[in-house]
C-alpha cells in the first residue's frame, strides 16, 4: 500500500487524541487495539490494561490513553 510507512497513521490519531481532549479531557481515552499495533499505541502515549482477546480470528489488547505523556 502506497501510504505505509509515511506517519499517516499517526497523524490521524494525534489529531483524535486532540480533538478528544479539548472536547472533554475527564472521559478516560481507551481503545481495542490489534496486538501487533501495541508499540505504535505505546509511542502515543497508551498503555495496555487487561488480557490478550481474540476478535476475528485476530488478537486484540484494550489500551488505556495517559494524557499527561
Amino acid at each position: 500500500m502506497k501510504g505505509r510507512g509515511k506517519g499517516y497513521g499517526k497523524e490521524l490519531m494525534l489529531k483524535a487524541l486532540e480533538i478528544l481532549k479539548e472536547e472533554d479531557p475527564s472521559i478516560p481515552i481507551k481503545i481495542g487495539a490489534q496486538v501487533y499495533l501495541k508499540e505504535f499505541y505505546e509511542s502515543l502515549g497508551f498503555s495496555a490494561c487487561g488480557e490478550i482477546y481474540v476478535e476475528d480470528g485476530i488478537q486484540h489488547l484494550h489500551m488505556l490513553y495517559h494524557q499527561n505523556i
